[in-house]
């Protein structure tokens, strides 16, 4: 029986909720991923990586207050990027002691170590807000896709279980950063209401996971596909008699 606790970032819980056999294949099955689930960046960051990292790695240096300009010299679309979000954010322009870049939080629930880094937060004495860099433009109609996506729900649970501050005081604040568009920003508020809906769906995650993890390192059951999932490659596997969708 599997017993050892897991280590998990917001990226894996995402894939579990959206395609529990493709997270089998890339964590569990022989020459997976397997060590990623101790590693919280883990499939954390943007689709476009590379520049990505160097812009989470730049904002980084900026609030520990080192030199930028031998980074920036070297990548126009980075510099303008970064000069477009302090110039959004004046508060950023001016150092605070409140502020912590890349912070990490860890908190044990059940049979896991839920793991989140905050690219920034903003804690004062009443209440606290997470800034989160995103290296692409402002999708169209995000509120309601990012407001369901695991980032959002792990990242305002883990800071209302391991601080002082009530889910109301709680904030995160999405800042889409890619040029050519100004920088574009989208806040969602926490509350008593959601921290409850995201803790019954994180216990049911978990013991999903739990149960799916133990029946494949025992009997080699696969994890199943999702019913919903109309799209999703392995569907077939495991609902032979629906026809795939016609998109």
């Amino acid at each position: 029986m599997v017993t050892s606790p897991l280590r998990l970032s917001q990226g894996h819980l995402q894939l579990l909720a959206q395609c529990p056999p493709q997270f089998q294949r890339r964590y569990l099955e022989p020459g997976g991923a397997l060590l990623a689930l101790t590693d919280p960046e883990f499939s954390a960051r943007s689709p476009n990586r590379d520049w990505g990292q160097k812009f989470h790695q730049v904002m980084q240096q900026w609030e520990l207050g080192l030199p930028l300009d031998r980074v920036l010299d070297r990548d126009l679309q980075l510099e303008q990027s970064v000069r477009a979000l302090l110039q959004a954010v004046p508060a950023l322009q001016r150092p605070d002691p409140r502020r912590r870049a890349e912070h990490r939080r860890l908190l044990s629930l059940d049979s896991a170590l839920l793991t989140v880094v905050y690219d920034l937060l903003i804690c004062s004495e009443t209440g606290a807000e997470i800034l989160d860099w995103k290296t692409y433009p402002l999708p169209q109609n995000a509120a309601k896709n990012i407001l369901n996506h695991w980032q959002t729900k792990l990242y305002l649970y883990v800071l209302a279980e391991t601080s002082a501050y009530r889910p109301e005081d709680l904030s995160l604040t999405y800042w889409f950063v890619k040029l050519p568009r100004r920088p574009q920003s989208l806040t969602l508020r926490y509350s008593a209401a959601l921290h409850r809906e995201v803790r019954e769906e994180l216990e049911q995650l978990l013991e999903e996971l739990q149960t799916w993890r133990r029946d494949w390192y025992e009997k080699q059951i696969p994890l199943p596909c999702r019913p919903d999932c109309e799209t999703c490659p392995y569907r077939r596997r495991f609902f032979p008699s629906t026809p795939p969708s016609a998109d």
